[in-house]
């Protein structure tokens, strides 16, 4: 089987015993990764352990060459050669991990594998979604992980259960969706208030022109051909004005009144962005107990259970940290 993936007898035999060159390799790039800062440190240290490393543009392609070798070896060792894990890209992953986790303590390094790069809980891996032995173990392994600190982020969060946690959700969800109809209804007025305010604005504008325009002047034809725009825009206003009542609205008030329903519908956004945010927070963790809890409906728990009732629960709840996928 080793054979049909293309190594050779000699490094087939080798790697049985834990001493190809690809396994030598790998072990000494692993122990340099785990310290160094930086990837230009990285390639200094291989380089004072005796190993030839080539690092240079590609001829024919973007990107860069990545081979390795070492005291002996006949030829370079490519880096695709020895898997996704050795890439340019991934070393520089796995060494800003590393840094990172130096200082942390060891319940610290054991949370941070549990939880997301912006320390948010991860959602369950689909462990049928790996065909490899191992890797399905490995998703096992970390599901057991995550199941546990689900738990303990749903009481650390105050929520007794996942049915009060859904029900909360629920309730973001309206806030939400009752901030959104109330922002529809006030944008709404307001721009009705804003489209007032400029016919305001421009009935405020071109009152005098056209007051002298009707009442003052000697030569009305001719005041009309060089005030033309003005008294038009007047006339416009003053029609679209009629619309709202007999009396020209007073243009400072209106101002004000708009100020007032900007800052409303600013709240209401920034309440709305804070709401899915907090929703956003707690998508992972009913995700992660609806698959913990076989997706089952969550039912709402009686008042008065009884002694068995309560027996049976208080076993089920001592079960769900010892589960199993």
């Amino acid at each position: 089987d080793a054979l049909s993936k293309g190594k050779s007898h000699y490094e087939w035999s080798m790697d049985k015993q834990g001493i190809s060159w690809k396994s030598q390799l790998k072990s000494i790039i692993d122990e340099t990764i785990r310290n160094v800062d930086d990837f230009d440190s990285f390639l200094y240290r291989l380089r004072e352990q005796n190993i030839t490393v080539k690092y240079e543009p590609y001829k024919t392609k973007e990107g860069m060459i990545l081979a390795y070798k070492q005291e002996g070896q006949k030829n370079f060792i490519y880096s695709k050669k020895l898997s996704k894990f050795y890439s340019e890209r991934a070393i520089k992953e796995r060494i800003e991990r590393c840094v990172k986790r130096r200082g942390m303590s060891r319940t610290e390094r054991r949370m941070e594998r549990i939880l997301n790069d912006d320390g948010k809980l991860k959602k369950l891996y689909d462990v049928d979604s790996y065909s490899e032995k191992g890797l399905r173990e490995w998703a096992k392994n970390e599901n057991r992980k995550i199941k546990m600190q689900t738990l303990v982020t749903l009481h650390k969060k105050g929520f007794s259960s996942a049915y009060e946690l859904n029900l909360y959700c629920e309730d973001l969800k309206k806030t939400i969706d009752d901030n959104s109809n109330k922002y529809t209804d006030v944008k709404g007025k307001l721009i009705e208030l804003q489209t007032v305010l400029k016919y305001v604005e421009m009935y405020r504008d071109y009152e005098e022109i056209y007051d002298y325009y009707k009442n003052k002047t000697l030569y009305p034809d001719r005041y009309f051909r060089s005030h033309e725009t003005d008294i038009l825009l007047f006339e416009e206003s003053k029609e679209e004005l009629k619309k709202y009542g007999s009396n020209i609205p007073n243009r400072a008030q209106l101002k004000n009144k708009i100020s007032e329903m900007e800052s409303y519908l600013t709240e209401l956004r920034q309440s709305n962005r804070e709401l899915r945010d907090e929703l956003y927070s707690l998508d992972t963790l009913q995700y992660n107990l609806g698959i913990i809890y076989d997706d089952e409906p969550v039912r709402e728990p009686e008042k008065e259970p009884t002694e068995q009732q309560a027996t049976e629960r208080k076993k089920q709840r001592s079960d769900d940290f010892d589960m199993e996928l």
